[in-house]
């Protein structure tokens, strides 16, 4: 017996009506989640599709991983705050701290996440 080879998936961000989605669904693709803010283009999709619709900014789409890194970006000290700067393709959590404060709360960050979640934060600093 021949394995069946699973459908590939894709998430719609900025979805609109849909059109995109259309287009990789003719092609075999499996939308299992579409997200835009405008209330029009999610009515459309809720009423035309079977597909999972988030009406919100793709900023306020979050996950619990995501918010425990945020959180705990916050609680360091330096840090001025923290918050989602995109939740597409794994997600990223951007913080403002003082000079010289950035990587050592950035790691000790990453180190509570990893505790709280038993994943592996990476850390980008800029030059």
């Amino acid at each position: 017996m021949t394995a069946r080879k699973s459908q590939p998936k894709v998430v719609s961000l900025y979805s609109g009506a849909g059109g995109l989605d259309y287009g990789f669904e003719a092609a075999g693709f499996e939308t299992v989640f579409a997200n835009d803010f405008d209330h029009d283009s999610c009515e459309t999709l809720r009423l035309t599709r079977h597909w999972p619709v988030v009406e919100r900014s793709i900023f306020d789409v979050s996950t619990e991983e995501l918010d425990v890194l945020a959180d705990a970006l916050r609680s360091q000290r330096g840090v001025h705050g923290a918050r989602l700067v995109g939740a597409g393709f794994g997600g990223s959590v951007l913080a403002l701290a003082d000079a010289g404060t950035g990587s050592d709360a950035a790691h000790a960050a990453a180190e509570r996440y990893r505790s709280r979640t038993g994943r592996t934060a990476r850390v980008v600093m800029p030059v």
